[in-house]
């Protein structure tokens, strides 16, 4: 167990939350048992709340229990405060079953009775701790790899036409380790008949992220879940999302960050032949013009700049090129287009939302889908990465269901592949296309639509005979099976353990069984070590300078009847 002091001369002292950024997991301090005998109360990140001391003052009654949960009440461990010992570093941990959630490097601060706790690091579980390194998808039982090019107006596969039709799968933007991620939730998405998943990323994470061979890290993580789809038949778009972990949408993407990011990820899946490159996810804004979008200027990379990085690789992979006006407007673009005519495998990317797809629709904005696409679909492939709206609030009598079939029909009619937004439960304020639970989700709304419209019309070319091919186009074990890869040796864990999840990856080391927290008056196992690193070192800069003045500042409540001891 481990305490820190509460100076003896305060009667009254608060406690602020300091644990995170604020952003994804978003960490609050659950009071969960207490000498005095308050009842259970909330400090959410960047709040304060009063630490329960006795009034008036008994030594035997100061201390306090505090949980720390994040917002899906994922336990992370647990702390004293008491008049025992000072603060020292120490980690914070669960080692409840398999959870995997902890804390390294937890730290106290006082001035002027206000006591704040930080930490040097968050953990969650890995979600794919066992998923072997990805390979590039070949036709089944061959050595034959499965290549995707552009032709025309076609998206081909190994030189035959093909029809992409699948999901965006958000919370790679803004998580390390996306949230709800699993194997389960991968066939999911395929048993609707997808054959591609979109993945929105974000530039920072990946090029601050450890090796793909760290379990947990942002690179294993998107390596997995490529593996995976290839395993379920599936094609991949990598995205560039965001720039920051901040999880700002920018104009267009910063010159360095983006060139850094295009170019490691197009080097490390440059001869996976199903892996397309979406080099923005929305640019917009007046300072974007039509030459900013594909030269740039000294702050932000144009599309000219980021495709280069990409093609210096040698990798040759479809890569998706979207409009102005978030995604859009691409009728301003044509002599832009016209520069790139002589640049192989590029698609037309299109992100439409709400009336986009109406025939009086903003013209300075793109104009309908009719005006807006109509010089491109005789010569390019289209692709709408992003489409639709159905949440019903925008559209209180229902019209969201003219919205969506308007938009599907343009789709089948002209043969345009997309990716519906987007693959998550249903919540009053994103737009999602399934509900239920994450492990049975159910199509509802706008995925109704989109399965009954195009799910059908999706290729399973992953299942095709392969083509007849010279012998010097097979790539010799590119299609080896997990288990062949494993006992060959060719996947290992990381020899060094950064982490509890690698730990638990490697299947070397077993946490001992304790049990979660029941109820507010149960305490959880407190487990307290000492830090070896030093991650529990007072970083200065981790803490603000005062928290909030309180929303959610606790007065005393009502006395709890019973309380169980420490």
């Amino acid at each position: 167990m481990m305490t820190t002091s509460v100076a003896e001369s305060a009667q009254t002292a608060r406690l602020c939350n300091s644990l995170g950024n604020g952003q994804a997991p978003k960490l609050s301090l659950k009071l969960l048992a207490n000498g005095p005998k308050w009842n259970t109360f909330n400090i959410n990140y960047g709040a304060m709340g009063n630490i329960p001391l006795p009034n008036p003052y008994n030594a035997s009654q100061d201390w306090s229990t505090w949980g720390v949960y994040d917002e899906q009440n994922n336990y992370y461990g647990s702390f004293d405060l008491a008049r025992q010992t000072s603060a020292s570093a120490y980690t914070l941990s669960n080692y409840q079953g398999e959870a995997g959630y902890y804390l390294e490097g937890v730290t106290f601060k006082s001035s002027e009775n206000q006591y704040t706790i930080s930490a040097d690091s968050i953990h969650q579980p890995a979600p794919f701790p066992n998923v072997p390194r990805s390979t590039p998808a070949c036709y089944k039982d061959t050595n034959v790899p499965i290549k995707l090019g552009v032709s025309g107006n076609q998206i081909l596969a190994n030189g035959r036409s093909i029809t992409l039709q699948g999901f965006v799968r958000p919370s790679l933007e803004w998580s390390q380790t996306g949230q709800y991620l699993s194997e389960q939730d991968i066939n999911n998405i395929r048993a609707t008949g997808a054959n591609v998943i979109r993945l929105d990323l974000n530039a920072e994470l990946w090029n601050q992220s450890g090796d793909v061979s760290e379990i947990g890290s942002y690179k294993q993580t998107v390596d997995a879940i490529i593996e995976l789809a290839t395993q379920n038949g599936m094609a991949v778009i990598l995205d560039l999302h965001w720039m920051d972990a901040l999880r700002k949408q920018t104009p267009m993407p910063d010159k360095n960050g983006a060139t850094q990011f295009w170019s490691d990820i197009a080097s490390r899946y440059k001869d996976h032949g199903t892996v397309m490159f979406e080099l923005f996810n929305e640019p917009n804004g007046d300072g974007v013009t039509p030459d900013v979008w594909l030269n740039g200027n000294d702050q932000y990379a144009g599309m000219s700049e980021m495709l280069k990085a990409v093609r210096d690789t040698g990798a040759t992979n479809p890569v998706i090129l979207n409009g102005l006006a978030f995604g859009y407007d691409h009728i301003h673009l044509q002599e832009q287009w016209e520069a790139l005519a002589g640049e192989p495998n590029l698609i037309l990317g299109i992100h439409a939302y709400n009336d986009q797809g109406s025939e009086n629709y903003d013209p300075d904005n793109g104009g309908s889908f009719q005006n807006n696409l109509a010089p491109y679909l005789q010569n390019r492939p289209a692709l709408s990465t992003e489409f639709g709206c159905n949440q019903a609030q925008a559209y209180s009598d229902g019209s969201w269901q003219a919205v969506y079939q308007r938009m599907l029909d343009f789709y089948l009619e002209n043969n345009i592949h997309s990716t519906g937004f987007a693959w998550w439960i249903d919540v009053p304020s994103f737009p999602s296309m399934i509900s239920g639970d994450w492990t049975a989700p159910v199509l509802q709304n706008g995925g109704k639509l989109f399965k009954q419209a195009l799910l059908g019309n999706a290729t399973d070319f992953f299942n095709w005979p392969a083509p007849e091919t010279r012998s010097t186009d097979a790539i010799a074990g590119a299609c080896d099976s997990t288990a062949a890869l494993l006992a060959a040796q060719t996947y290992e864990p990381p020899k060094e353990y950064n982490s509890t999840a690698a730990l638990l990856a490697a299947q070397t080391y077993k946490r001992p069984q304790e049990n979660r927290p029941s109820s507010a008056a149960a305490i959880p196992p407190l487990l307290a070590r000492q830090n070896p690193r030093g991650l529990g070192r007072v970083l200065a800069s981790l803490f603000p300078a005062c928290c909030l003045p309180s929303r959610e500042i606790s007065q005393p409540p009502a006395a709890q009847p019973t309380h169980t001891t420490r």
